[in-house]
């Protein structure tokens, strides 16, 4: 392995600005990072791989300001840097909508809200793109809601995994009592002669 560059700089730019994540887009072109500044950069590496020197800096092409704490990100299935219309992703973050990012413009293109039962904004806290990127799987707090792509807003499904988690915990408490009663009627049973 051989380090080919860096970015020092840009997250140097305030005090204790640590790197929070970073995905690589599917064509491999583009890296997307988040950190304690709460800023989305997008670094274009087709920039460093035809450069040939190895001491370049790398600098973000795009930063986009999250507003929070960004608690996830996922690229379009298809982003490619030649096709720019492709080239966007998804972010959550505290007290934000799940927003589509256009990375080459650095803009939000849309958003998909869902909201709690006291119809307060609810923030996921995991999200991802199916592999075709027609859905939006949002994990929330005993929720998973499923946005359809093409439709930006609040209608989603939902598919509560609170109960089936009780029902487990239901389940195990049964078969530990009923085996704990079996055990104590063994003892009781007088061995055979």
């Amino acid at each position: 392995p051989q380090l080919l560059t860096g970015c020092y700089h840009e997250f140097r730019m305030s005090h204790e600005n640590h790197l929070r994540g970073c995905l690589w887009s599917p064509d491999g072109q583009c890296l997307l990072t988040n950190s304690d500044d709460n800023i989305l950069r997008n670094f274009h590496l087709a920039d460093i791989y035809e450069a040939s020197q190895t001491d370049v800096e790398m600098m973000p092409q795009m930063r986009m300001s999250a507003g929070e704490t960004v608690y996830d990100m996922s690229w379009y299935p298809f982003a490619s840097l030649e096709e720019p219309s492709t080239l966007c992703f998804l972010a959550t973050s505290r007290d934000h909508p799940i927003h589509l990012w256009d990375a080459h413009l650095g803009r939000v293109r849309c958003t998909y809200r869902a909201y709690n039962q006291l119809d307060e904004l609810a923030a996921a806290h995991s999200i991802a793109f199916t592999p075709d990127g027609t859905k939006i799987f949002s994990g929330y707090k005993k929720t998973i809601r499923i946005f359809d792509a093409g439709r930006p807003g609040r209608d989603c499904d939902e598919l509560n995994t609170e109960g089936a988690a009780k029902k487990e915990k239901k389940g195990r408490k049964k078969e530990g009592g009923v085996q704990e009663k079996k055990n104590k009627k063994k003892k009781d049973i007088p061995p055979p002669p």
